[in-house]
């Protein structure tokens, strides 16, 4: 129902004659951050179930020589689709990270949801510790996963620290800025 929804939201024109619906983009797991080697699958959707024939994707703006409704991704870059029946969908910028720490949120996140979840994870998730979450450099939870409620217009940069365990001496690991990837609602 949810899904159904959205893609009502991102048709343009809400269903007029004359005018495509964009395509819309799903990342399974939800995240727009992962580790190199996580399996990360995106899926083609339309306004019908399931989005049927003539998919096209698109990888940094060159084309895939894929055309399944799902295809599984390993490199960090900006990747879209279109159907038959649709235009060209938002771009969504994936990151694969060879780092030790990561700040992961879910993708798609709309303008006016009402909250969504970030992660800190750790390469070696059982070798930390005291996770901390940042706003524009200003520290503003240290709850994880920390709820964003509601999610700002301006959402600005967000990272997060943790403290690795080590057997000789404890670190203090700091992910890359992440900033949030806000869909419009029309």
């Amino acid at each position: 129902m949810l899904l159904w929804l959205l893609l009502l939201i991102l048709a343009p024109g809400g269903g007029q004659s004359g005018v495509s619906p964009k395509a819309f983009l799903l990342l399974k797991p939800p995240w727009s951050t992962h580790f190199q080697k996580d399996r990360v699958t995106l899926t083609c959707r339309d306004f019908h179930f399931p989005a049927q024939g003539d998919i096209s994707w698109y990888y940094n703006g060159m084309s895939l020589n894929k055309e399944s409704e799902e295809i599984r991704i390993e490199k960090t870059g900006y990747y879209k689709c279109k159907t038959r029946r649709s235009s060209l969908s938002e771009p969504v910028y994936v990151e694969f990270s060879t780092d030790w720490l990561i700040l992961q949120a879910p993708y798609p996140v709309f303008e006016g949801d009402k909250e969504v979840a970030l992660r800190c994870r750790g390469r070696e998730e059982a070798s930390i510790t005291e996770k901390t979450f940042y706003k524009d450099e200003l520290k503003i939870s240290s709850t994880s996963p920390f709820i964003l409620n509601p999610v700002p217009r301006d959402n600005g940069k967000y990272h997060c620290t943790a403290k690795k365990r080590d057997w000789i001496i404890p670190s203090k690991e700091t992910s890359k800025p992440l900033t949030i990837q806000l869909q419009g609602n029309g």
